[in-house]
């Protein structure tokens, strides 16, 4: 299911109007196909592959994406993702942006793609696509299996094995949790509803009620796995504004797998959803984030078995998503990063096993694995760029994997950050300009060990294009600096701070304009493209009369060329934060600084160029 982002729309209503785009993405998806018929042992670069399924409940095609670096030297995740309506491999993977992640985490994806034939939309409410070992379940759960199976070209590790989609993907990828949780460790869905939640066979069910009830849904489900039942752990993400699949469907998702997971493990979880084990909110770590609230339940022993984000005004998009993809919302938190995450914390864990009589006889037997005495040592972090940590450590010996947590401090709020076989792990989707403290446990199936010491890195400043030069109503509501604006002086108006150039000249490349990278006047009228420069390193700073919180805003423009390249530095005396301005920017850049200072206190902005002539800045803006 799909639809615009205010009002509902039809399922052959979506599709007319995406057969445009999709042929627009033939071209690309025929030359993804000729990048060589042969999966290498070693990828040194990424492939995006299709390859064709065929079964007895029937034939599919499916790409598979092999992250950069990947070896089959050791077993790593699988992570099968299933698109919506009129969607596609390559249309998806753009949206998630999974395929990023991969290449950082080392994971292999597989993107089933749906037949033409019906209108790519998985039959999701026809019954003979619901039950274990017929239609689409079946042909999605060979397609995985046949990854599985094939150990020359991938080794997947069978205990980290998911699934999640988004719309009618995430609809089918709740059926696939229930009709193959011998496969599937985890599910995850974006926009989806319960099992079964419709039969009529309709692609483009409304459902503003909801589907039936989820308690019955719940029972439904536990009896159609069979003897592969199990408690399956789900993540869900939902949209307060979704006018497609509505809010209420992405609750009897909790409810239905509440049930299902509490008759499936005896009771061990026995969760009601109007108590939560935790609920936290907060805002997603971009500019203008949307709010959210992510509620999780816990079983009997404390393990998490359900985690569900609701986005507040998202309407029927994957939360996070690249802004070019379709049907997403760059500006809530990242579905892609906390589905991984949530994932790699729920490997495989089979069905519960009866309590025995006590026993009689006992006798000893030494395990073949030992408990992780040794911490790992010698933790590293190091920021990459805006968003990411690379971290590196001393594996232990005995140890199968590493649990690598994040804290705000250092001290307290440790949550889990991922998971790793290797002694190494990239941290992404973290907020600009921001301070993260690592520590990193070992574990094998004895036990854990102590922490590691703790490490930590400050992301680096976060930089966009948008808005370009358009900055009325967007920055400067605390004050604004228009460098060289007046040729010999700046217009300023900096509120509770005073500008000092200690390095540089001014300059003004044009008067008057109307392009969009160009400043606008404060009365947005008319606009002017000028800088101060150095040669080789422009220094100045603002003084603050009072107490300042807030968030400092810098535009560099390029006036002339396409060379130029600089290292943008700021201390609000908490220490330097930097960012390297490493590609062309005459189409304007602009770079985010959080400061804080006390009164009497001052920031210094330091520019040393790289490349090209002249270090330059344009425009200083608080708010």
């Amino acid at each position: 299911m799909r639809g615009d982002h205010a009002t509902q729309i039809s399922f052959t209503a979506w599709r007319l109007a995406r057969r445009s785009f999709a042929v627009a993405l033939a071209t690309l998806l025929l030359v993804t196909l000729l990048i060589g018929s042969a999966r290498p042992a070693y990828a040194a670069s990424s492939s995006f592959v299709q390859y064709t399924y065929s079964g007895s409940a029937g034939s599919r095609t499916y790409n598979v994406y092999t992250p950069a670096g990947y070896t089959t030297a050791r077993p790593v995740p699988l992570i099968v993702m299933l698109h919506g309506c009129g969607g596609n491999p390559t249309d998806f993977s753009n949206t998630t942006q999974m395929n990023v992640l991969a290449d950082g985490q080392q994971f292999v994806v597989v993107y089933p793609h749906q037949s033409t034939a019906y209108g790519e939309c998985w039959q999701w409410t026809n019954p003979a696509h619901q039950s274990r070992g017929s239609g689409e379940p079946a042909i999605i759960a060979g397609i995985t299996q046949t990854v599985l199976a094939d150990t020359t070209d991938w080794n997947i590790d069978p205990s980290r094995v998911y699934v999640t989609g988004f719309s009618a993907g995430a609809a089918m990828s709740v059926i696939l949790g229930v009709t193959y949780p011998d496969i599937y460790a985890a599910i995850g869905e974006s926009a989806g509803l319960e099992y079964k939640a419709s039969t009529s066979g309709s692609s483009s069910p409304a459902l503003q009620t909801g589907g039936p009830d989820a308690i019955t849904q719940g029972q439904l489900a536990y009896t159609a796995m069979g003897p592969q039942a199990r408690v399956v752990p789900v993540i869900v993400f939902q949209g307060t504004q979704d006018t497609v699949v509505y809010p209420i469907n992405g609750d009897q998702v909790v409810r239905q797998w509440m049930e299902t997971d509490r008759l499936a493990s005896a009771s061990g979880y026995n969760a009601s959803f109007s108590t939560p084990s935790t609920t936290a909110t907060g805002r997603a770590a971009v500019p203008s984030g949307q709010a959210y609230s992510v509620r999780t339940w816990n079983d009997l022993a404390g393990n998490e078995i359900e985690e569900y984000w609701s986005v507040t005004g998202m309407t029927h998009a994957w939360s996070g998503g690249s802004p070019t993809g379709a049907y997403a919302d760059p500006y809530g938190p990242s579905a892609t990063q906390h589905m991984y995450e949530f994932f790699m914390a729920h490997p495989f864990s089979g069905p519960p096993t009866a309590a025995p009589n006590a026993p009689t006889g006992l006798t000893a037997t030494a395990s073949s694995a030992s408990q992780v005495n040794l911490a790992p040592t010698g933790l590293t972090a190091t920021a990459s760029s805006a968003s990411q940590v690379n971290l590196s450590w001393t594996g232990s010996a005995g140890a199968t994997s590493y649990q690598i947590q994040r804290s705000p401090d250092g001290t307290t709020g440790w949550t889990q950050a991922g998971t790793s076989s290797a002694s190494s792990l990239n941290d992404i989707g973290l907020a600009p300009s921001t301070t993260y403290y690592y520590r990193v446990l070992a574990s094998n199936a004895v036990g854990t060990s102590t922490p590691s010491n703790v490490s930590s890195a400050t992301t680096m400043l976060g930089v966009t294009q948008a808005p370009q030069g358009t900055w009325v109503g967007a920055y400067g509501g605390d004050g604004y600096a228009l460098l060289a604006w007046n040729g010999s002086s700046d217009l300023a108006s900096l509120g509770p701070a005073t500008l000092v150039l200690d390095q540089g000249t001014r300059w003004q490349w044009r008067t008057s304009s109307t392009a969009v990278r160009d400043l606008q006047s404060p009365d947005g009228s008319f606009r002017r493209a000028m800088c101060i420069y150095d040669v080789t390193q422009l220094r100045l700073h603002l003084n603050f009369a009072s107490a300042y919180t807030g968030t400092l805003h810098l535009y560099a423009l390029d006036g002339t060329t396409v060379d130029r390249r600089e290292v943008v530095t700021v201390n609000d005396g908490s220490g330097p934060r930097s960012v390297t301005l490493g590609s062309a920017f005459d189409q304007g850049i602009w770079i985010h600084v959080p400061i804080s200072v006390s009164a009497g206190g001052s920031v210094t902005i330091t520019i040393d160029r790289k490349a090209g002539y002249n270090a330059v800045l344009s425009g200083i803006f608080l708010k």
